[in-house]
């Protein structure tokens, strides 16, 4: 899934705005493919190719997090973001 990734990147003209960086499962192996977006955190699980390009078109490019791939956040150790 990263080279789906990198190409949806580049496609919408997002290269140097957002950085990849590749990672191993970070405890959800089982949920995978998966990313994490920061800043928030935001957690996508069970990618596929068609959700990360909804994830970069929306979330990256227009600042919409995609409920529908969101991921449960842990509840431990997570100190709330506060919005503006």
């Amino acid at each position: 899934m990263l080279p789906v990734l990198e190409a949806a990147i580049r496609r919408h003209g997002l290269t140097g705005r957002v950085e990849v960086i590749a990672a191993t499962c970070r405890n959800r192996c089982d949920d995978g493919p998966s990313m994490n977006v920061y800043p928030g955190p935001f957690f996508y699980n069970w990618l596929t190719s068609e959700a990360i390009e909804v994830i970069v078109e929306l979330h990256l490019l227009g600042g919409t997090p995609v409920e529908r791939y969101l991921y449960p956040q842990p509840t431990y150790g997570v100190v709330p973001l506060r919005r503006r």
